[in-house]
């Protein structure tokens, strides 16, 4: 978010809003036919995977820094609770995933897709 002379009020990145980013971009392809856009999705996807999934416990933190770094507050508002993870960003992660799923063809963004999708969060079960 930028104050009306352009610089940074805050910087964070929301991951739900990044995701939600991607799909733009995807859509955006899918109506234009423009391959950066669809370049930029592909971009962010493979960051937001680097940078917020959760490997061991599965699922997406909520927040990062500009840089990707972790932050100490992760909420998206003082209302909201300092959790590392919601049911809210987990939601819009696997809604927004849908359509760069579409355009991005291959295994590794499909299995990510229906992985967002999966309702079990926590270590892998034999």
């Amino acid at each position: 978010m930028l104050d009306y002379q352009g610089k940074p009020i805050n910087d964070r990145k929301q991951i739900y809003a990044q995701a939600f980013a991607a799909y733009g971009m995807a859509e955006y392809f899918r109506a234009t036919g423009k391959p950066e856009s669809l370049e930029l999705a592909q971009r962010l996807f493979h960051l937001i995977e680097k940078h917020s999934y959760d490997p061991e416990w599965k699922g997406y933190l909520e927040a990062r820094g500009r840089d990707w770094s972790a932050l100490a507050d992760l909420r998206l508002s003082e209302k909201d609770l300092n959790s590392p993870k919601s049911m809210n960003t987990h939601l819009h992660v696997m809604e927004a995933y849908h359509e760069p799923a579409a355009c991005m063809e291959g295994p590794r963004v499909t299995g990510q897709a229906q992985r967002a999708a999966r309702s079990d969060h926590g270590p892998d079960r034999e």
